[in-house]
């Protein structure tokens, strides 16, 4: 795993807990960490790097984030409460559904480091001209 590919990694682990535990709880607990990480220039998982994983491998710390980034933060939070909701609505099958693609979208990240909401964001910036497409 990269260095970048820390904080993924133990949102992908927690999401993934409250999925196979099918708790609202687990996954609304998740969507202040979201907020922060899309509101912020810092995901709170990067300290778990920065101030520690990092020494161990005599590796820089991680760079604040993009806006991109930050802006597909702001979608998972919002995914996130969605699933949630749909766990505390008793709709397990929908709400395990969404998870999934979650899981699945959080997994490419943490392997490859490609973000599949980053780059459709990107596209669309680039495609209306919206600011640097960066």
């Amino acid at each position: 795993m990269s260095q970048s590919g820390c904080p993924p990694a133990l949102c992908l682990a927690l999401v993934l807990t409250a999925l196979v535990a099918q708790s609202a709880v687990l996954v609304f607990a998740l969507v202040p960490i979201g907020a922060v990480a899309g509101w912020t220039s810092r995901h709170p998982f990067d300290a778990v790097w920065n101030h520690g994983l990092r020494h161990l491998h005599g590796a820089p710390p991680l760079p604040p984030n993009p806006r991109r980034r930050r802006h597909t933060f702001k979608l998972a939070t919002v995914w996130l409460a969605g699933v949630g909701a749909l766990l505390t609505l008793g709709q397990t099958t929908a709400a395990l559904g969404l998870g999934a693609v979650l899981v699945g979208v959080c997994a490419l990240v943490t392997a490859t480091n490609i973000c599949i909401p980053s780059l459709l964001l990107w596209a669309w910036a680039r495609r209306h001209g919206v600011g640097a497409a960066r």
